[in-house]
C-alpha cells in the first residue's frame, strides 16, 4: 500500500463479558469511536442481544453497511438486524441459514 494509505491495519476481538461492561457502564459511544478506528471488529462469547446491540449501535450512529455472519439459533437477531447477514449451515442447524439473506455450507 502506498505511504498516503489511511486505512486502519488493526483489529477488534471483544468477549460478551466486555460487552457487558461496555453496556452496563454506558460506554457505548467510546466503544464505537474505537471500533470505527478498525479495519473489522468480531464479538465473541455474546449474548444474542448483545450481538444484535452491536449491530444496531453501528447502523444508528456511523451510517454504515453492516454484515453478520453466524452458524447458529443464537445469531438470528444479529443476522436479521444486519444490512447483510450470511448463515452458516453445519452442526449448529439451519436457523441462521433461513434468517440469513446468503448462505455458505
Amino acid at each position: 500500500r502506498p505511504a498516503t494509505d489511511h486505512r486502519p491495519t488493526f483489529s477488534l476481538v471483544i468477549d460478551g463479558r466486555t460487552l457487558s461492561f461496555v453496556f452496563d457502564t454506558k460506554l457505548h459511544m467510546k466503544f464505537l469511536e474505537l471500533a470505527k478506528r478498525c479495519r473489522s471488529v468480531l464479538c465473541c462469547r455474546a449474548t444474542p442481544l448483545q450481538k444484535s446491540t452491536v449491530v444496531s449501535l453501528v447502523q444508528s450512529n456511523l451510517k454504515v453497511l453492516t454484515l453478520s455472519i453466524g452458524d447458529g439459533a443464537n445469531d438470528v437477531d444479529m443476522i436479521q438486524a444486519a444490512d447483510v447477514g450470511i448463515g452458516i449451515s453445519g452442526q449448529e442447524g439451519m436457523q441462521a441459514v433461513m434468517a440469513s439473506d446468503f448462505a455458505i455450507s
